[in-house]
């Protein structure tokens, strides 16, 4: 049993400050950077930096505000945003590769996603579709929130915006 303890002990401060540099909260719209590649599905109450279920980008709603989360090269950015419609937001990632995400909800079920890597000249278009889940610790921080829902990437589709 002392085995164990000493070894919870010893890893202590690295689960302290994994969980301490994820859960930094943006403000005025600057990304949020989580290098950790986690990128399964969370629980409806951590959400976290990442996408869920290893998608490159989503659109997160609920749990106070509306999110716009990339993973790329196995870094995550959060991008806080004011539009609950859609978002398009520039940044640069993969040690300074520019790029521009842009995601449109459409219709509240169906949307439409953009991602342009600048450096290439590259843009992708895709099918967004509304997916949602149950918080998992009750109400939200809001207290109104009982579940999340986030757009996420289906497949590719011919760029026509």
């Amino acid at each position: 049993m002392l085995l164990k303890s000493s070894l919870v002990l010893a890893l202590l401060p690295s689960l302290i400050t994994a969980w301490s540099v994820r859960n930094v909260i943006a403000e005025g719209g600057e990304p949020v950077l989580d290098k950790r590649n986690s990128t399964s599905a969370t629980s409806g109450c951590d959400e976290g930096l990442c996408p869920d279920n290893s998608a490159a980008v989503d659109f997160l709603a609920g749990l106070g505000g509306w999110r716009l989360r990339v993973n790329d090269c196995g870094e995550c950015l959060s991008f806080p945003t004011e539009d609950a419609n859609g978002a398009c937001v520039d940044f640069a990632s993969c040690g300074g590769r520019p790029q521009t995400v842009c995601v449109d909800r459409g219709d509240g079920i169906h949307g439409r996603m953009h991602r342009i890597w600048k450096d290439a000249n590259v843009k992708k278009c895709y099918r967004v579709e509304k997916r949602s889940k149950e918080l998992t610790c009750g109400t939200g921080v809001d207290g109104f929130w009982t579940d999340v829902f986030f757009y996420s990437q289906m497949e590719e589709t011919g760029c026509n915006w």
